[in-house]
């Protein structure tokens, strides 16, 4: 990679997200530049992070109000080189407009992970951005943004860390929270996988209690839900790596108004492992191989076993490393 960051000033608002806000940061600095690393939600608690997935933000405002007009008192005028916000949930308009203000020489970025359909208040942030890149090609388009999918981080990457060998007890994996339909999509592919002599094992999440009522609520009628089924802790990102290289096979299941490819389906990229995927559009990637990710439909779920009986066509490592975590790193502090 050809980005050298020696002497710049970084300062990143990011969400916590399984450590990969670390990871990003850390990576930054290997470029040789300076960084300041804040959550952006806010360092919220369970309850604020109840309020902000319910859209209920104004309950936290006095919060993050307080929370981010310190951080733009505590560095002087012009201090940083670039200020880069990754899928920001709770800055408000005239909060950056004041780091704006402060930080005139900065380059403001901004990267989306989500669709804006699930955070509708960024739309109104685009314009104090320079640079705005995206994971939704088309979402991304429709609002100016430049298409940079997502990535895997160097624990991901099979040739940095090797797996470990004969693991594989798993035929069908899945690590991720549970919204819209992916419950119903993974207990239909479990039943499918039963069928044919195919062993499932998911570690299915959700934040707290009061979103899995929730969710159980809006979904009455709908499929029969078991809290048992469920976990409310999350795995870190070393728990899930351990427990992906147990599995021959990894399901995703995007968002139903998602179009860019998630973190996991990039993962699989890093780890050279086998994807199943809704993700229609992942044919129209460099690195898709129908002998390393079979794309089914979610409303009519059909497998073939022979999926499961063939090796990882290596074809797919000629675009891998436009995929790792240096490569965004380098595109998005591109000038």
């Amino acid at each position: 990679m050809n980005c050298n960051l020696t002497g710049k000033k970084v300062l990143l608002f990011a969400p916590q997200f399984f450590g990969y806000e670390t990871e990003i940061a850390n990576k930054i600095k290997e470029f040789g530049a300076t960084i300041d690393l804040y959550d952006e939600r806010a360092n919220p608690t369970t309850f604020d992070k109840i309020c902000i997935r319910l859209n209920l933000r104004n309950l936290l405002m006095k919060k993050i109000r307080f929370y981010y007009e310190t951080i733009i008192e505590k560095f002087e005028e012009n201090y940083f080189d670039y200020v880069v916000f990754l899928n920001p949930e709770t800055v408000t308009i005239d909060l950056l407009n004041k780091l704006k203000e402060k930080q005139k020489k900065a380059v403001f970025v901004l990267y989306m992970w989500d669709s804006f359909e699930n955070k509708p208040h960024t739309k109104e942030l685009i314009p104090f951005f320079e640079n705005k890149l995206s994971f939704n090609k088309d979402e991304g388009a429709k609002y100016g943004f430049k298409f940079r999918p997502l990535f895997f981080i160097d624990e991901y990457d099979v040739d940095k860390n090797p797996l470990a060998k004969n693991k594989t007890d798993i035929d069908i994996g899945f690590i991720g929270t549970v919204h819209s339909d992916r419950y119903k999509v993974l207990k239909e592919v479990e039943t499918l996988a039963t069928q044919n002599g195919l062993k499932t094992s998911y570690y299915m999440f959700f934040p707290s209690k009061i979103l899995f009522y929730k969710y159980k609520f809006q979904n009455l009628g709908k499929i029969k839900i078991s809290k048992k089924d469920f976990h409310f802790n999350s795995l870190n990102s070393h728990q899930a790596k351990e427990f992906l290289e147990r599995c021959k096979v990894v399901i995703d299941i995007q968002h139903p108004k998602q179009v860019g490819l998630t973190m996991r389906t990039i993962e699989m990229l890093g780890l050279r492992k086998k994807l199943i995927t809704t993700n229609q559009d992942i044919k129209n990637y460099d690195f898709y191989n129908e002998d390393n990710i079979c794309v089914i439909d979610r409303k009519n779920i059909l497998i073939n076993k022979n999926f499961f009986d063939t090796n990882y066509n290596l074809h797919s490592d000629l675009y891998r490393k436009n995929y790792s975590l240096e490569s965004f790193v380098e595109e998005i502090l591109k000038q």
